[in-house]
């Protein structure tokens, strides 16, 4: 039986990572944004959507969920290499960043590590060559597209991590490591005191947080401190944090976990293209996740030097915070300030999302007198 993807939002990211696809079959009537993309870009490559009458359909998708849309694929999946993902971290100016699997056997596990990578910006993923699920169709599906985009290696993983400590990579790990992160806060949606951090050697206890990190402090204005995150606590274990992780998984199951990263992805898509439209501000980049870096250039900013622009924006940033209306976080791009949001609350709305761009146009006009 030939390979599948299913389901819109996997099949959309394939088609436009230029995955190589036979043809989509879909069920009649299907309507609405996704599914008018998902035509347009399979006509660009020439590939044919198919609709197939309900009987043949299901004879085609057996029990998988497809949302009314399967693709079926011309050929297996194609790996990158290690040196194609420290290749993208040099081209990025930025130390790489690998997530190394081993002995991962479930594929919607896999799936979900990749997308998981791919939120939180990793060059590249590392699978090792036996005893592992390799990247499949259900792969794919569970990572929601996210493994069209992120570069897979297959590797010898013990040496893969010898070159790499060899390169000076830290690396982070079970066996082989020099630390281990364990946080299960913005990937879970729990207390941001639900991490842990163990370390083989006592004198790098410290280098794990040796970054340049302006989202959580503003450098021009250290007195903000105490309205980003305390910078001593009086909270002398963190144990118990975990009866957060452990209560939330044990009432609802994984599935809500799932859930929690569709909707907040979704909620940042809608920011980005709130901000795409509106005249007076700039996205940076098109969102791969929950997290979306922007400024907000009113006319009068139009022909400002990149200091004073970059300027206004921490100010903007700084009074909004001050007011306790939103909190965002200052972010740097090319040395020039800008803004940036990262969307945790499933609650958010897109009204919510219209009410923070209207409370950052009225606090620019303050600033700027108007």
């Amino acid at each position: 039986m030939a390979e599948t993807i299913v389901g819109r939002k996997p099949i959309l990211e394939a088609l436009k990572a230029g995955t190589a696809i036979e043809k989509i079959a879909v069920l009649p009537g299907l309507q609405g944004r996704l599914i008018e993309e998902i035509r347009t870009l399979a006509e660009k490559q020439n590939i044919p959507v198919q609709e197939l009458d309900h009987q043949r359909f299901r004879a085609l998708a057996g029990n998988m969920k497809t949302q009314g849309m399967i693709a079926i694929l011309a050929h297996s999946y194609t790996y990158s290499t290690i040196e194609a993902i420290l290749a993208r971290a040099a081209s990025r100016s930025e130390q790489p960043f690998l997530l190394i699997l081993d002995e991962i056997e479930d594929p919607h596990n896999l799936g979900a590590l990749i997308r998981t990578a791919e939120a939180v910006g990793a060059h590249g993923v590392v699978i090792p060559l036996a005893r592992a699920v390799e990247v499949t169709p259900a792969v794919v599906n569970a990572s929601s597209g996210a493994s069209e985009h992120m570069l897979i290696a297959q590797a010898n993983l013990s040496q893969t991590i010898d070159a790499l400590k060899a390169e000076n990579v830290w690396v982070a790990g079970l066996d082989q490591a020099d630390s281990v992160v364990w946080d299960a806060h913005k990937p879970l949606f729990v207390p941001g005191l639900c991490a842990f951090v163990f370390y083989r050697d006592k004198e790098h206890r410290f280098a794990a947080f040796q970054q340049d990190a302006p989202y959580l402090f503003d450098p021009g204005a250290p007195g903000l401190a105490e309205y980003d995150s305390g910078l001593k606590t009086v909270e002398c274990t963190k144990r118990a944090a975990a009866f957060g992780l452990w209560g939330i998984w044990a009432l609802f199951g994984r599935q809500l976990f799932a859930d929690l990263v569709d909707v907040t992805f979704g909620l940042g898509r809608a920011l980005y293209e709130k901000l795409a439209a509106a005249p007076d501000f700039a996205p940076l980049h098109e969102p791969e996740c929950n997290i979306v870096a922007f400024r907000h250039v009113p006319a009068a900013m139009a022909d400002a030097s990149p200091g004073r622009l970059g300027g206004f924006q921490l100010e903007l940033r700084r009074r909004l915070i001050e007011s306790g209306e939103f909190y965002i976080v200052p972010f740097m791009r090319d040395g020039i300030g800008a803004l940036r949001v990262t969307i945790i609350n499933p609650l958010t709305t897109e009204e919510h999302l219209d009410l923070l761009l209207e409370a950052l146009r009225r606090h620019g006009r303050e600033i700027l007198g108007h």
